[in-house]
């Protein structure tokens, strides 16, 4: 599975950004299938990290509450995720695990999903 996770432009350690969700990640799940890689566009003046998820659900909650983890620094409230066909999930930056649990299996059956923050 691949995940695309948009930063705001207002972000400038794009660079850091992406370290922080890869080392929050491997501290939730050691051995985690997932690699994080930082994609730049010139076109529209866009950042992307794009994770490239194996391993299920426990991979993919890792990388929601490592991406927590490095939003929450930048002062984003929310975080958006929206599947390419379709379907969307929004969670709370501090969202519970119960609210965690639900998104992580949306997340699991939607289709090249991208994340945006507000």
């Amino acid at each position: 599975m691949q995940i695309a996770i948009t930063l705001p432009p207002t972000w400038s350690d794009f660079q850091q950004a992406a370290n922080e969700v890869e080392t929050t990640m491997r501290a939730l799940v050691p051995d985690a299938g997932a690699e994080i890689k930082l994609h730049a566009s010139r076109v529209v003046e866009t950042v992307v990290l794009v994770a490239l998820i194996t391993g299920g659900s426990t991979v993919i909650a890792a990388l929601i509450q490592a991406i927590a983890v490095m939003a929450s620094k930048r002062e984003a409230t929310k975080i958006v995720i929206k599947g390419r066909f379709g379907g969307d999930v929004e969670l709370p930056i501090n969202a519970d695990p119960s609210t965690m649990s639900h998104a992580v299996t949306a997340i699991a059956t939607m289709q090249d999903p991208e994340i945006h923050f507000q």
